[in-house]
């Protein structure tokens, strides 16, 4: 028992406990059982999120985009996929589903590994601040090789390479209608001129 020289402060800080973060096997068996509905929903750091509606300007720029690197990938005879809202496990409070991401092909049924991915696209317009600043934390120190950010209200995309546990080290930015180079893959261009009109 606190003694009467404490302040609650101090008492607050004796406090040990913490707030329960599920695990990624927790929350796919929430969802297997059907108990999350129709939800669109992601699990971040141990929470579950509702994923933010999407309106017809993003919905433009993810298809638009998704075209442009499947072009990319063709005609660089890559054979790396791309898809859009994939699960991707990073292990072990995190299932995001990126708009994109470009990916060695698997037979697994389930998430993808995180360790699969060659590039992970965010198309931002609302939530600016997540994709910018807090995921390529998430990303970065979970060794995604490189990221992008479709930036709609800046109308350009945030490039992001060499990841580390604070993000990634480097990271430049190439306006909409220019090319668009992996910096993991260069022979990966990517025309962006679609986009001009979004």
């Amino acid at each position: 028992m606190a003694s009467a020289a404490q302040t609650w402060h101090e008492v607050a800080d004796e406090d040990d406990s913490h707030p329960y973060r599920m695990t990624i096997d927790q929350f796919e068996a929430l969802f297997e059982a059907g108990l999350l509905g129709d939800e669109r929903i992601e699990l971040r750091d141990g929470v579950m999120v509702r994923m933010s509606p999407q309106y017809l300007p993003h919905a433009r720029a993810k298809m638009r985009i998704y075209d442009s690197l499947r072009n990319a990938l063709i005609a660089a005879g890559s054979g790396l996929e791309v898809t859009v809202e994939l699960s991707v496990r990073i292990a072990p409070f995190n299932l995001p589903a990126p708009d994109l991401i470009v990916f060695e092909p698997v037979e697994k049924l389930g998430p993808l590994a995180i360790e699969r991915a060659a590039l992970v696209v965010e198309v931002s317009d609302t939530t600016r601040r997540e994709d910018l600043v807090r995921k390529p934390v998430l990303y970065g120190a979970a060794g995604a090789p490189e990221y992008w950010v479709v930036d709609l209200k800046s109308r350009v995309i945030h490039r992001m390479s060499d990841p580390d546990e604070s993000g990634y080290r480097v990271r430049d930015s190439v306006a909409f209608g220019e090319t668009i180079a992996m910096v993991t893959r260069p022979n990966i261009v990517v025309d962006t001129t679609s986009l001009l009109d979004i």
